[in-house]
């Protein structure tokens, strides 16, 4: 059997389940009206449902990044590059922990300073340590 043979067996079935009653309760329906209000519902909710399952979802082109300008300061220009290099090399990681750890408000050798601590480590950073390392600075709020 067909899928519409289907719904439209699923429909006549509703459709007698929802006159048959109201008949044998006396309630005077109007068998022909209600097949045809159930019909129109039922067509436009398969077409809407076959139209849906056959739709390509929806990309959005995005827009190409551009490049940041360098900055004016070649020291912040330095750092950049740094940052956009600790991810793959522990040697460039180990030099923006020093950096980082003299940028940290708080004074050399001060025990449980994250930044401090982290400028002995020697493997490479991820984005999100550099961020959070960033963020430790700015909330101590001397740089």
């Amino acid at each position: 059997m067909s899928t519409w043979m289907a719904r439209l067996a699923g429909v006549a079935a509703i459709w007698a389940v929802v006159v048959v009653p109201m008949i044998l309760l006396g309630m005077g329906p109007r068998p022909v009206l209600l097949a045809l209000i159930a019909a129109g519902l039922a067509a436009t909710v398969f077409c809407a449902v076959d139209l849906l399952a056959t739709a390509e979802p929806v990309r959005w082109p995005r827009p190409m990044r551009s490049p940041p300008r360098p900055l004016e300061d070649p020291r912040a220009n330095q750092l950049l590059r740094m940052i956009e290099a600790a991810p793959d090399d522990p040697k460039r990681a180990a030099a923006l922990r020093g950096v980082l750890a003299g940028l940290s408000a708080r004074p050399a050798g001060d025990a449980g300073d994250p930044v401090a601590d982290a400028a002995a480590d020697e493997r490479p950073l991820r984005h999100a340590e550099i961020d959070q390392m960033v963020r430790r600075i700015e909330t101590d709020g001397r740089h």
